[in-house]
Protein backbone atom coordinates (compact mmCIF):
# COMPACT_ATOMS: atom_id res chain seq x y z
CA UNK A 1 0.00 0.00 0.00
CA UNK A 2 3.05 2.53 0.51
CA UNK A 3 4.35 1.62 -2.47
CA UNK A 4 1.01 2.82 -4.29
CA UNK A 5 0.71 5.90 -2.50
CA UNK A 6 4.69 6.47 -3.53
CA UNK A 7 3.71 5.96 -6.88
CA UNK A 8 0.51 7.91 -6.89
CA UNK A 9 2.85 11.06 -5.05
CA UNK A 10 5.08 10.71 -8.13
CA UNK A 11 1.93 11.37 -10.33
CA UNK A 12 1.05 14.13 -8.73
CA UNK A 13 4.29 15.80 -7.95
CA UNK A 14 4.70 16.04 -11.20
CA UNK A 15 2.01 17.79 -12.33
CA UNK A 16 2.35 20.59 -9.19
CA UNK A 17 0.73 24.24 -9.20
CA UNK A 18 4.02 26.32 -7.32
CA UNK A 19 2.77 27.81 -4.11
CA UNK A 20 3.99 31.22 -5.43
CA UNK A 21 1.46 30.90 -7.61
CA UNK A 22 -1.12 30.24 -5.06
CA UNK A 23 0.49 33.36 -3.14
CA UNK A 24 -0.16 36.03 -5.90
CA UNK A 25 -3.64 35.87 -5.31
CA UNK A 26 -3.38 36.80 -1.58
CA UNK A 27 -5.12 40.55 -0.72
CA UNK A 28 -2.77 43.70 -1.12
CA UNK A 29 -5.57 45.69 -1.08
CA UNK A 30 -6.96 46.51 2.41
CA UNK A 31 -10.08 48.15 1.30
CA UNK A 32 -10.80 45.25 -0.62
CA UNK A 33 -13.21 42.69 0.73
CA UNK A 34 -11.82 39.60 1.67
CA UNK A 35 -15.26 37.38 0.88
CA UNK A 36 -17.14 37.63 -2.24
CA UNK A 37 -20.50 36.62 -3.55
CA UNK A 38 -20.35 34.07 -6.44
CA UNK A 39 -23.64 32.91 -7.30
CA UNK A 40 -23.20 31.15 -10.56
CA UNK A 41 -22.04 27.45 -9.97
CA UNK A 42 -18.68 26.62 -11.22
CA UNK A 43 -18.23 23.24 -12.67
CA UNK A 44 -14.89 21.35 -12.29
CA UNK A 45 -14.94 18.42 -13.95
CA UNK A 46 -18.05 17.22 -12.57
CA UNK A 47 -17.25 18.99 -9.52
CA UNK A 48 -19.69 21.80 -8.84
CA UNK A 49 -18.92 24.10 -6.42
CA UNK A 50 -21.99 25.61 -4.64
CA UNK A 51 -22.35 29.47 -4.63
CA UNK A 52 -21.96 31.14 -1.38
CA UNK A 53 -19.17 32.81 0.14
CA UNK A 54 -15.62 32.39 -0.85
CA UNK A 55 -12.17 33.79 -0.15
CA UNK A 56 -11.00 36.11 -3.11
CA UNK A 57 -7.74 34.21 -3.23
CA UNK A 58 -9.93 30.57 -3.98
CA UNK A 59 -12.16 32.29 -6.60
CA UNK A 60 -9.03 33.60 -8.35
CA UNK A 61 -7.89 30.09 -8.18
CA UNK A 62 -10.82 28.18 -8.72
CA UNK A 63 -11.32 30.47 -12.11
CA UNK A 64 -7.63 29.24 -13.27
CA UNK A 65 -7.97 25.88 -12.43
CA UNK A 66 -11.76 25.67 -14.53
CA UNK A 67 -9.79 27.22 -17.62
CA UNK A 68 -7.19 24.67 -17.48
CA UNK A 69 -7.46 21.40 -19.74
CA UNK A 70 -5.22 18.87 -18.82
CA UNK A 71 -6.18 17.51 -15.66
CA UNK A 72 -5.84 13.96 -16.13
CA UNK A 73 -3.69 14.03 -12.94
CA UNK A 74 -7.17 13.77 -11.15
CA UNK A 75 -7.33 10.54 -12.29
CA UNK A 76 -11.21 10.67 -12.54
CA UNK A 77 -11.99 11.26 -9.06
CA UNK A 78 -15.14 12.15 -10.00
CA UNK A 79 -15.82 8.43 -10.19
CA UNK A 80 -18.36 9.11 -7.22
CA UNK A 81 -19.60 5.55 -7.17
CA UNK A 82 -16.48 3.81 -6.66
CA UNK A 83 -15.38 6.48 -4.08
CA UNK A 84 -18.45 5.62 -1.98
CA UNK A 85 -16.97 2.29 -1.97
CA UNK A 86 -13.60 2.44 -0.67
CA UNK A 87 -13.63 5.78 1.38
CA UNK A 88 -14.43 6.07 5.11
CA UNK A 89 -17.71 7.16 5.85
CA UNK A 90 -17.91 10.80 6.71
CA UNK A 91 -15.63 11.60 3.39
CA UNK A 92 -18.28 8.44 1.81
CA UNK A 93 -21.39 10.86 2.67
CA UNK A 94 -19.63 13.71 1.17
CA UNK A 95 -18.97 12.27 -2.33
CA UNK A 96 -22.35 10.90 -2.44
CA UNK A 97 -23.81 14.14 -1.52
CA UNK A 98 -20.96 15.89 -4.13
CA UNK A 99 -22.61 13.51 -6.75
CA UNK A 100 -26.06 13.68 -6.30
CA UNK A 101 -26.92 17.54 -5.82
CA UNK A 102 -23.31 19.10 -6.75
CA UNK A 103 -22.72 20.64 -3.23
CA UNK A 104 -20.90 20.23 -0.22
CA UNK A 105 -21.27 21.81 3.31
CA UNK A 106 -18.57 24.91 3.27
CA UNK A 107 -18.93 25.38 6.59
CA UNK A 108 -17.44 21.68 7.23
CA UNK A 109 -13.39 22.58 7.95
CA UNK A 110 -13.15 18.65 6.36
CA UNK A 111 -15.46 18.91 3.64
CA UNK A 112 -13.91 22.21 2.08
CA UNK A 113 -10.81 20.80 2.56
CA UNK A 114 -11.64 17.79 0.50
CA UNK A 115 -13.30 19.57 -2.24
CA UNK A 116 -9.97 21.66 -2.31
CA UNK A 117 -7.85 18.72 -2.42
CA UNK A 118 -10.03 18.06 -5.28
CA UNK A 119 -9.86 21.19 -6.86
CA UNK A 120 -7.02 22.92 -6.21
CA UNK A 121 -4.14 20.01 -6.14
CA UNK A 122 -2.26 18.12 -3.34
CA UNK A 123 0.35 20.20 -3.28
CA UNK A 124 -1.75 22.94 -1.65
CA UNK A 125 -2.20 20.78 1.27
CA UNK A 126 0.43 22.70 3.29
CA UNK A 127 -1.15 25.65 3.11
CA UNK A 128 -4.60 24.89 4.20
CA UNK A 129 -2.94 22.38 6.53
CA UNK A 130 -1.72 25.91 8.59
CA UNK A 131 -4.42 27.94 8.28
CA UNK A 132 -7.72 25.11 9.06
CA UNK A 133 -5.72 23.75 12.23
CA UNK A 134 -6.92 19.97 11.28
CA UNK A 135 -3.15 18.98 10.82
CA UNK A 136 -3.90 15.10 11.79
CA UNK A 137 -7.57 14.41 10.67
CA UNK A 138 -7.06 15.74 7.30
CA UNK A 139 -3.96 13.87 6.10
CA UNK A 140 -5.66 11.34 7.79
CA UNK A 141 -8.22 11.86 4.63
CA UNK A 142 -5.52 12.82 1.96
CA UNK A 143 -4.03 9.34 2.74
CA UNK A 144 -7.42 8.09 2.18
CA UNK A 145 -7.98 10.29 -1.08
CA UNK A 146 -4.19 8.64 -2.16
CA UNK A 147 -5.15 5.07 -1.42
CA UNK A 148 -8.28 4.92 -3.87
CA UNK A 149 -6.49 7.27 -6.22
CA UNK A 150 -4.07 4.36 -6.57
CA UNK A 151 -6.31 1.52 -6.24
CA UNK A 152 -7.85 3.80 -9.27
CA UNK A 153 -4.72 3.31 -10.61
CA UNK A 154 -4.31 -0.30 -10.51
CA UNK A 155 -7.64 -0.83 -11.86
CA UNK A 156 -7.01 1.30 -14.96
CA UNK A 157 -3.77 -0.92 -15.97
CA UNK A 158 -5.04 -4.12 -15.62
CA UNK A 159 -7.75 -3.30 -17.82
CA UNK A 160 -5.08 -1.01 -20.42
CA UNK A 161 -2.80 -4.66 -19.64
CA UNK A 162 -6.07 -6.69 -20.72
CA UNK A 163 -6.38 -4.33 -23.94
CA UNK A 164 -2.88 -4.50 -24.79
CA UNK A 165 -2.97 -8.52 -24.45
CA UNK A 166 -5.94 -8.46 -27.14
CA UNK A 167 -3.53 -6.50 -29.86
CA UNK A 168 -0.45 -8.58 -29.12
CA UNK A 169 -3.14 -11.65 -29.96
CA UNK A 170 -4.62 -9.95 -32.90
CA UNK A 171 -1.06 -8.63 -34.12
CA UNK A 172 0.26 -12.64 -34.07
CA UNK A 173 -3.21 -13.68 -35.72
CA UNK A 174 -2.40 -11.35 -38.49
CA UNK A 175 1.60 -12.62 -38.89
CA UNK A 176 -0.07 -16.31 -39.30
CA UNK A 177 -1.85 -15.04 -41.45
CA UNK A 178 -0.27 -13.53 -43.66
CA UNK A 179 2.41 -16.59 -43.50
CA UNK A 180 0.07 -18.86 -44.47
CA UNK A 181 -1.66 -16.84 -47.36
CA UNK A 182 1.95 -16.27 -49.15
CA UNK A 183 2.00 -20.26 -48.59
CA UNK A 184 -0.90 -21.12 -50.55
CA UNK A 185 0.55 -18.32 -52.97
CA UNK A 186 3.81 -19.00 -53.27
CA UNK A 187 3.44 -23.20 -53.10
CA UNK A 188 -0.05 -23.80 -54.36
CA UNK A 189 -1.14 -21.42 -56.76
CA UNK A 190 2.26 -20.54 -58.42
CA UNK A 191 3.32 -23.83 -59.36
CA UNK A 192 -0.10 -24.97 -60.29
CA UNK A 193 -1.50 -22.31 -62.02
CA UNK A 194 0.78 -19.27 -63.22
CA UNK A 195 3.51 -21.45 -63.94
CA UNK A 196 2.00 -23.97 -66.02
CA UNK A 197 0.29 -20.37 -68.07
CA UNK A 198 4.14 -18.76 -68.46
CA UNK A 199 5.73 -22.22 -69.52
CA UNK A 200 2.64 -22.63 -72.27
CA UNK A 201 3.24 -18.67 -73.07
CA UNK A 202 6.70 -20.12 -74.00
CA UNK A 203 5.16 -22.25 -76.13
CA UNK A 204 6.58 -25.67 -74.00
CA UNK A 205 4.30 -28.52 -73.67
CA UNK A 206 1.60 -28.26 -70.75
CA UNK A 207 -1.09 -30.30 -69.27
CA UNK A 208 -3.10 -27.03 -68.57
CA UNK A 209 -6.29 -27.43 -65.63
CA UNK A 210 -9.59 -27.11 -67.06
CA UNK A 211 -10.94 -25.54 -63.76
CA UNK A 212 -8.95 -24.50 -60.34
CA UNK A 213 -11.24 -24.35 -57.26
CA UNK A 214 -10.39 -22.57 -54.20
CA UNK A 215 -12.45 -23.58 -50.68
CA UNK A 216 -12.32 -21.82 -47.74
CA UNK A 217 -15.39 -21.07 -44.89
CA UNK A 218 -14.13 -17.57 -45.55
CA UNK A 219 -15.18 -16.44 -49.08
CA UNK A 220 -13.05 -13.02 -48.87
CA UNK A 221 -10.02 -14.86 -48.15
CA UNK A 222 -10.81 -17.01 -51.86
CA UNK A 223 -11.97 -13.28 -53.15
CA UNK A 224 -7.96 -11.85 -51.84
CA UNK A 225 -6.22 -15.09 -53.33
CA UNK A 226 -8.22 -14.73 -56.41
CA UNK A 227 -7.49 -11.13 -56.96
CA UNK A 228 -3.76 -12.27 -56.19
CA UNK A 229 -3.28 -14.34 -58.92
CA UNK A 230 -5.20 -11.87 -61.54
CA UNK A 231 -3.27 -9.48 -60.64
CA UNK A 232 0.10 -11.80 -60.97
CA UNK A 233 -1.04 -14.07 -63.89
CA UNK A 234 0.81 -13.53 -67.53
CA UNK A 235 -2.33 -14.44 -69.06
CA UNK A 236 -5.83 -12.72 -70.13
CA UNK A 237 -7.93 -12.64 -66.89
CA UNK A 238 -11.47 -11.93 -67.06
CA UNK A 239 -14.90 -12.49 -64.83
CA UNK A 240 -17.93 -13.48 -64.89
CA UNK A 241 -20.74 -12.31 -62.13
CA UNK A 242 -22.98 -14.68 -62.82
CA UNK A 243 -22.90 -18.07 -64.78
CA UNK A 244 -25.14 -16.82 -67.72
CA UNK A 245 -24.01 -17.11 -71.29
CA UNK A 246 -20.75 -19.27 -70.16
CA UNK A 247 -20.13 -20.58 -73.50
CA UNK A 248 -20.37 -17.33 -75.12
CA UNK A 249 -17.36 -15.90 -72.64
CA UNK A 250 -15.89 -19.09 -73.33
CA UNK A 251 -15.84 -18.84 -77.17
CA UNK A 252 -14.93 -15.13 -77.08
CA UNK A 253 -11.62 -16.16 -74.99
CA UNK A 254 -11.05 -19.04 -77.73
CA UNK A 255 -10.84 -16.20 -80.15
CA UNK A 256 -8.54 -13.80 -78.04
CA UNK A 257 -6.36 -16.90 -77.82
CA UNK A 258 -5.97 -17.41 -81.41
CA UNK A 259 -5.27 -13.75 -81.64
CA UNK A 260 -2.61 -12.88 -79.09
CA UNK A 261 -2.11 -16.50 -77.95
CA UNK A 262 -2.38 -15.30 -74.53
CA UNK A 263 -4.12 -18.36 -72.00
CA UNK A 264 -7.28 -17.38 -70.44
CA UNK A 265 -8.41 -17.81 -66.94
CA UNK A 266 -11.85 -17.12 -66.38
CA UNK A 267 -12.86 -16.74 -62.86
CA UNK A 268 -16.81 -17.38 -62.93
CA UNK A 269 -18.33 -16.07 -59.17
CA UNK A 270 -20.97 -18.31 -57.68
CA UNK A 271 -19.99 -21.00 -60.05
CA UNK A 272 -20.59 -23.09 -56.78
CA UNK A 273 -23.98 -22.85 -57.16
CA UNK A 274 -23.86 -24.04 -60.60
CA UNK A 275 -22.52 -27.92 -59.57
CA UNK A 276 -24.97 -28.17 -56.21
CA UNK A 277 -27.70 -30.37 -56.40
CA UNK A 278 -29.36 -28.25 -53.57
CA UNK A 279 -29.32 -25.11 -55.75
CA UNK A 280 -29.88 -25.52 -59.06
CA UNK A 281 -31.87 -28.40 -61.10
CA UNK A 282 -30.17 -31.81 -62.29
CA UNK A 283 -29.86 -30.91 -65.71
CA UNK A 284 -27.51 -27.42 -64.82
CA UNK A 285 -25.45 -29.76 -62.79
CA UNK A 286 -24.90 -32.30 -66.11
CA UNK A 287 -24.14 -29.09 -68.39
CA UNK A 288 -21.81 -27.63 -65.91
CA UNK A 289 -19.58 -30.87 -66.21
CA UNK A 290 -19.32 -31.18 -69.76
CA UNK A 291 -18.47 -27.43 -70.11
CA UNK A 292 -16.39 -27.99 -66.98
CA UNK A 293 -14.55 -31.11 -68.83
CA UNK A 294 -13.64 -29.23 -72.55
CA UNK A 295 -12.93 -25.92 -71.32
CA UNK A 296 -8.85 -26.17 -71.65
CA UNK A 297 -8.91 -27.97 -74.70
CA UNK A 298 -11.71 -26.36 -76.96
CA UNK A 299 -11.34 -22.55 -74.99
CA UNK A 300 -7.90 -22.43 -74.40
CA UNK A 301 -9.28 -21.58 -70.77
CA UNK A 302 -9.03 -22.29 -67.13
CA UNK A 303 -11.88 -21.45 -65.26
CA UNK A 304 -11.40 -19.96 -61.42
CA UNK A 305 -14.16 -20.45 -59.05
CA UNK A 306 -14.21 -20.42 -55.55
CA UNK A 307 -16.71 -22.39 -52.60
CA UNK A 308 -17.25 -21.75 -48.80
CA UNK A 309 -18.79 -25.80 -48.53
CA UNK A 310 -17.28 -27.94 -51.25
CA UNK A 311 -18.78 -31.00 -49.25
CA UNK A 312 -22.17 -30.10 -50.90
CA UNK A 313 -21.04 -29.74 -54.50
CA UNK A 314 -21.77 -32.61 -57.11
CA UNK A 315 -18.59 -35.07 -56.01
CA UNK A 316 -18.35 -36.27 -60.08
CA UNK A 317 -18.03 -32.53 -61.02
CA UNK A 318 -15.16 -32.12 -58.69
CA UNK A 319 -13.00 -35.57 -60.58
CA UNK A 320 -9.62 -34.69 -61.11
CA UNK A 321 -9.64 -34.37 -64.66
CA UNK A 322 -11.71 -31.14 -64.37
CA UNK A 323 -10.80 -29.43 -61.09
CA UNK A 324 -7.67 -29.10 -59.69
CA UNK A 325 -8.75 -28.10 -55.46
CA UNK A 326 -6.65 -25.72 -53.94
CA UNK A 327 -7.64 -26.33 -50.64
CA UNK A 328 -6.50 -22.86 -48.11
CA UNK A 329 -8.62 -24.33 -44.68
CA UNK A 330 -5.45 -23.49 -42.58
CA UNK A 331 -5.74 -19.60 -43.29
CA UNK A 332 -7.95 -18.10 -41.14
CA UNK A 333 -8.41 -14.51 -40.81
CA UNK A 334 -7.09 -12.39 -37.84
CA UNK A 335 -11.07 -10.80 -37.29
CA UNK A 336 -12.44 -14.00 -36.98
CA UNK A 337 -9.61 -15.76 -34.15
CA UNK A 338 -10.03 -12.55 -32.29
CA UNK A 339 -13.95 -13.17 -32.26
CA UNK A 340 -13.15 -16.46 -30.96
CA UNK A 341 -9.97 -15.60 -28.46
CA UNK A 342 -12.86 -12.99 -27.07
CA UNK A 343 -15.75 -15.91 -26.39
CA UNK A 344 -12.88 -18.02 -24.36
CA UNK A 345 -12.63 -14.83 -22.69
CA UNK A 346 -15.83 -14.25 -21.47
CA UNK A 347 -16.21 -18.34 -20.60
CA UNK A 348 -14.05 -17.24 -17.42
CA UNK A 349 -16.15 -15.44 -15.33
CA UNK A 350 -13.10 -14.47 -13.15
CA UNK A 351 -12.43 -11.93 -16.07
CA UNK A 352 -15.65 -10.43 -16.01
CA UNK A 353 -14.75 -9.23 -11.84
CA UNK A 354 -11.21 -8.03 -12.80
CA UNK A 355 -11.09 -6.37 -15.61
CA UNK A 356 -15.06 -5.41 -16.45
CA UNK A 357 -14.44 -3.17 -19.15
CA UNK A 358 -12.18 -5.11 -21.25
CA UNK A 359 -14.95 -8.14 -20.89
CA UNK A 360 -17.38 -5.87 -22.19
CA UNK A 361 -15.52 -4.90 -24.99
CA UNK A 362 -15.02 -8.72 -25.33
CA UNK A 363 -18.98 -8.85 -25.53
CA UNK A 364 -19.13 -5.92 -28.17
CA UNK A 365 -16.66 -8.18 -30.29
CA UNK A 366 -18.59 -11.45 -30.19
CA UNK A 367 -21.64 -9.19 -30.75
CA UNK A 368 -20.16 -7.97 -34.35
CA UNK A 369 -19.66 -4.21 -33.22
CA UNK A 370 -17.83 -1.84 -34.43
CA UNK A 371 -14.31 -0.90 -32.92
CA UNK A 372 -15.73 2.64 -32.70
CA UNK A 373 -17.78 1.45 -29.96
CA UNK A 374 -15.04 -0.39 -27.65
CA UNK A 375 -14.78 1.33 -24.74
CA UNK A 376 -11.50 3.18 -23.19
CA UNK A 377 -10.79 4.04 -19.66
CA UNK A 378 -11.92 7.71 -19.75
CA UNK A 379 -15.44 6.52 -21.74
CA UNK A 380 -18.77 8.84 -21.15
CA UNK A 381 -22.26 7.84 -20.24
CA UNK A 382 -23.13 7.98 -23.45
CA UNK A 383 -20.61 5.32 -24.95
CA UNK A 384 -21.34 2.78 -21.94
CA UNK A 385 -25.10 3.38 -22.79
CA UNK A 386 -23.92 2.77 -26.82
CA UNK A 387 -22.30 -0.70 -25.62
CA UNK A 388 -24.95 -1.65 -23.32
CA UNK A 389 -27.82 -1.41 -26.00
CA UNK A 390 -25.49 -2.97 -28.98
CA UNK A 391 -25.01 -6.10 -26.34
CA UNK A 392 -28.66 -6.12 -25.47
CA UNK A 393 -29.95 -5.85 -28.55
CA UNK A 394 -26.98 -8.84 -30.31
CA UNK A 395 -27.79 -11.26 -27.07
CA UNK A 396 -31.13 -12.95 -26.71
CA UNK A 397 -31.63 -14.09 -22.65
CA UNK A 398 -32.43 -17.11 -23.04
CA UNK A 399 -30.50 -18.43 -26.34
CA UNK A 400 -27.25 -16.50 -24.84
CA UNK A 401 -28.16 -16.29 -21.36
CA UNK A 402 -24.32 -16.93 -20.49
CA UNK A 403 -23.51 -13.82 -22.29
CA UNK A 404 -25.87 -11.93 -20.81
CA UNK A 405 -24.95 -12.99 -16.91
CA UNK A 406 -21.31 -12.36 -18.07
CA UNK A 407 -22.45 -8.56 -18.95
CA UNK A 408 -24.31 -7.94 -15.83
CA UNK A 409 -21.51 -9.21 -13.75
CA UNK A 410 -19.14 -6.85 -15.56
CA UNK A 411 -21.23 -3.88 -15.06
CA UNK A 412 -21.72 -4.97 -11.26
CA UNK A 413 -17.59 -4.53 -11.03
CA UNK A 414 -17.38 -1.59 -13.55
CA UNK A 415 -15.85 1.58 -12.12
Amino acid sequence: MINKIQNINNVITNNKIPKKNYASYKINNDTQLKTDSFQSNISFKGVKLPSGEYKQEEIAFAKEKLNEKDDKWKLDLYREIYSNLKLNRPLREFTARNGQRGTCDMNNPIERFILGVMSLGLNEIDVQLENLGFRNEARDQVRKMDILRADLQNIKLKEEVAEMKKAEQYAEHKVNYLKEMNEVKEKQLKPKLLDLVQRQREGRPTDMPNCIMLSNKNNNINEELIKWTADNVNGKFVTIKNGDGIVSYLEQAEENYQQSGDWNLMYIKDMDKLIDHNEVADDMVEYMKDIMSAAAEDYHTTIIFSSTHPETLDKIALQPHRVKKIATDKVISPDELYVEDAKNRVKDIKNAQKTPMSTINDLLTISGASKDSKLVWEYTPEQFKEAEAIITRRFDKVKDSQYVQIFNEAVKHLV
